[in-house]
């Protein structure tokens, strides 16, 4: 089991159906300019797209 937490599916992914190729990486945020705030919402935007 890695320890990896991009490896852990969303609890609210029940059946495991999820895209998780196309969830945003935070570390390319973080890389980019450290602000997180368009992280937040591009997350958002994916997660509601999932359901």
């Amino acid at each position: 089991m890695s320890n990896d937490p991009n490896d852990r599916n969303h609890p609210n992914d029940s059946n495991g159906s999820w895209d998780y190729d196309s969830r945003p990486d935070i570390e390319e945020y973080h890389e980019k300019d450290g602000n997180l705030d368009q992280y937040d919402k591009d997350y958002d935007t994916w997660e509601s797209n999932q359901n």
